[in-house]
């Protein structure tokens, strides 16, 4: 019974990210290598429920956000 009412818990809340109800926005710190990996992480593991809404870095921006419009 208890594993029942987890696995329902856990596709609830990710039919509840897929739909943009439990996601948070994040911000990840850097924008190169390390901040790649990190989004990448993010956008493939859907049931952490993250939107990523941005990359900061000191260096040219727009370039992760590029790379993952690009990618995925």
């Amino acid at each position: 019974m208890v594993f029942i009412l987890h696995l329902t818990r856990y596709y609830f809340k990710l039919f509840l990210s897929k739909i943009g109800i439990f996601c948070k926005n994040i911000l990840i710190l850097g924008s190169g290598n390390a901040g790649k990996m990190v989004a990448k992480g993010l956008i493939d593991d859907k049931e952490f429920g993250f939107r990523i809404a941005g990359f900061l870095d000191d260096n040219k921006a727009g370039d992760c956000m590029k790379w993952i419009n690009k990618n995925y």
